[in-house]
């Protein structure tokens, strides 16, 4: 399990314990992942911040949780994924339930980030093993998390007759979890393509329990040359809400009822509220923060950006 973050907050021992036995199937799955994040920063990230972590991992996991039961326990399911798993069965020829989705999101966003450290993943023993990436890689993460559900699966005890079901679309929701929608969806129309992307982007607001997941995105961009790592936006991640948002709900009324079914869980941070600015960063910014970690956290950060009022 993730190691004391720097912040207090829910964990997923939190939502274990809340839904009893619902989770059982994934706890052994859920720890192994977590495990290898946390490995995978002692082989080969020690020395920097990090971002795709186990505190990211744990944080997509809750927000699926906490926003998928908002939806499907009340009549306001606002993401739609009751119409979302009915499109799904219809082209798939599958028979899910609405009640299997919290455990299928919660066993994808275990395994989602897989790929940005590891190539190989194999089920052995009963085990887990890996063979590590020299360091995080976002290009065809996704992919590569996708490929290895079919052995990370094997480490739940998804009953045999749902497991083929379940991988089927587990695979798919991992490659929904790319930071755009797909090139033949612009508008996120296909099934839980937005619901996906909300969980993930908008996680480590609300629930990582790292205070510089930011200067992590940031060393990770920096490490592995992303073409966008000049333009790191730092109010963009900071301030969800208000600066990414909209991509996904093009009103705030509908932004507003994605803080009403996170907030009484989520993690209160000093800058939840601030209105901040979103300025450009080059490379030299980006390495003088840097190096100034761990004294400089993500809410310095946001002191600097934040808008007088």
């Amino acid at each position: 399990m993730p190691t004391e973050g720097s912040i207090g907050g829910r964990t997923v021992e939190t939502i274990w314990a809340e839904r009893g036995d619902y989770y059982r199937p994934i706890h052994e799955y859920t720890t192994a992942c977590l495990q290898l994040h946390q490995e995978f920063k002692r082989q080969r990230w020690s020395d920097k911040p990090s971002f795709h972590d186990e505190f990211h991992v744990e944080a997509a996991i809750l927000a699926g949780h906490y926003l998928s039961e908002y939806c499907l326990s009340s009549d306001d399911d606002f993401m739609g994924l009751r119409a979302d798993l009915a499109r799904w069965n219809e082209q798939t020829g599958s028979n899910l339930q609405a009640e299997e989705l919290p455990l299928i999101f919660a066993l994808v966003f275990a395994g989602h980030d897989l790929g940005n450290i590891a190539k190989r993943v194999e089920y052995r023993g009963g085990k887990l093993e890996v063979e590590f990436l020299p360091g995080y890689v976002a290009k065809d993460a996704e992919d590569r998390s996708a490929a290895f559900m079919d052995e990370t699966i094997k480490l739940s005890r998804v009953p045999e007759d749902k497991r083929k079901e379940y991988l089927k679309l587990a695979k798919y929701l991992t490659r929904q979890t790319c930071y755009m929608y797909d090139d033949d969806d612009p508008e996120g129309k296909k099934p839980f393509a937005r619901f996906m992307r909300v969980c993930d982007q908008i996680c480590n607001v609300y629930f990582d329990r790292n205070d510089s997941f930011l200067l992590g995105l940031m060393a990770e961009d920096l490490a592995t040359g992303k073409n966008h790592r000049d333009t790191t936006n730092v109010g963009l991640c900071l301030n969800f809400n208000h600066l990414r948002g909209p991509y996904f709900f093009k009103e705030a009324s509908e932004r507003r009822r994605v803080e009403g079914a996170l907030n009484p869980y989520r993690v209160v941070r000093s800058y939840d509220y601030l209105e901040m600015v979103a300025p450009e960063m080059n490379t030299e910014d980006v390495e003088l923060m840097i190096s100034h970690w761990p004294e400089l956290t993500d809410e310095d950060l946001a002191e600097c950006l934040a808008i007088e009022n």
